[in-house]
C-alpha cells in the first residue's frame, strides 16, 4: 500500500502485484517553503510508449476563432489530446486506477484532480464524467504522483462538479445546446436558444463546464449550470431548423 502524507492529508494508493499478492511501496510528500519532495511510485505497471494514432489538429490563418456559451451541458464521447485537463469533484464511491492501481481518496470533502499531457478518450455529460487514456502528469490536491514511464488513468462516470480542459483538440463535436451565444471575433455574435444543435469541425481549444454556476460571467444570464468552448475550428453549424448558421 503507498501512502502519500501532505500535513494531516492522506491520499492512499492500493495495487496487486503480477504475483497475485499485495505489492507495498511508499511515498512521502513533505511540504519545506511551499515546495514539495516527491519520491516517484514505484512498481509502476504503465505504458512505456503512447499509441498516438490520431492525427494532430494544427490550427491555420483561416480558422474561425471563437468563444460559445450555453446554458446546457454538452455529452461528448470523444478520443482527444488535452495540454491540461483539472476536475473538481467529491464523488469518492467511483473508483479511479492509476496504472492499474486503485486510488483511494478518503476522509477528503473536495478533490482536485490534474493532469497534463493526456492522451486518449474522455465521456462527459451534464451528470458524470469517464476517461481512460494516458498522461504525462497526475497531480491530486497539489500532490503530484510520478513515475518512470508515462502514466494511465481510468475512471467511469465520476460525478464531478466542474472541469477546465486546455488545449483541447477535437475532429468534431456535436451537441445540443441550450440557451447561449456565439461570439465569432469583433464581426459576428449570435444568440441562440436551446435545443439548435451545433456542430464544430476540427475544434482545437478550451472547455469549461460548471454544474452549480453560469459559464463564464457571474452576472450573465445563464444559471444553474453551463458551458464555454474558446479556441479555433475550421467549420461551426448551428441549425434549429428555421434559420442555420454556417461558418467556414
Amino acid at each position: 500500500m503507498t501512502t502519500v502524507v501532505l500535513a494531516g492529508l492522506f491520499v492512499i494508493l492500493l495495487f496487486n502485484n503480477q504475483s497475485g499478492g499485495v505489492g507495498i511501496t511508499s511515498a512521502v510528500v513533505e511540504n519545506v517553503r511551499n515546495s514539495s519532495i516527491i519520491q516517484g511510485i514505484s512498481n509502476a505497471r504503465g505504458p512505456t510508449e503512447a499509441n498516438l494514432e490520431l492525427e494532430r489538429i494544427i490550427p491555420s490563418a483561416n480558422d474561425i476563432e471563437f468563444l460559445l456559451l450555453s446554458s446546457a451541458i454538452p455529452q461528448l464521447a470523444k478520443e482527444t489530446r488535452i495540454e491540461t485537463l483539472t476536475i473538481i469533484f467529491n464523488d469518492l464511491a467511483t473508483p479511479i486506477t492509476v496504472n492499474e492501481d486503485k486510488l483511494e481518496l478518503n476522509g477528503l470533502s473536495e478533490v482536485t484532480l490534474e493532469l497534463a499531457g493526456f492522451y486518449g478518450n474522455l465521456a462527459i455529460d451534464e451528470r458524470q464524467f469517464s476517461l481512460d487514456g494516458i498522461a504525462k502528469k497526475f497531480e491530486v490536491n497539489g500532490i503530484s504522483l510520478s513515475s518512470t514511464n508515462e502514466i494511465k488513468i481510468s475512471f467511469t462516470r465520476l460525478n464531478y462538479q466542474k472541469t477546465i480542459i486546455n488545449g483541447a483538440e477535437f475532429k468534431d463535436l456535436e451537441f445540443v445546446s441550450g440557451e447561449g451565444s456565439i461570439q465569432v471575433g469583433n464581426r459576428l455574435k449570435y444568440g441562440f436558444e436551446s435545443g439548435q444543435i451545433i456542430t464544430i469541425y476540427n475544434y482545437v481549444g478550451d472547455l469549461s463546464i460548471n454544474k452549480a454556476l453560469p459559464a463564464v460571467d457571474l452576472n450573465s444570464t445563464i444559471e444553474e449550470s453551463g458551458a464555454q468552448l474558446q479556441g479555433f475550428a475550421k467549420g461551426l453549424d448551428v441549425a434549429n431548423g428555421a434559420l442555420n448558421l454556417n461558418l467556414r
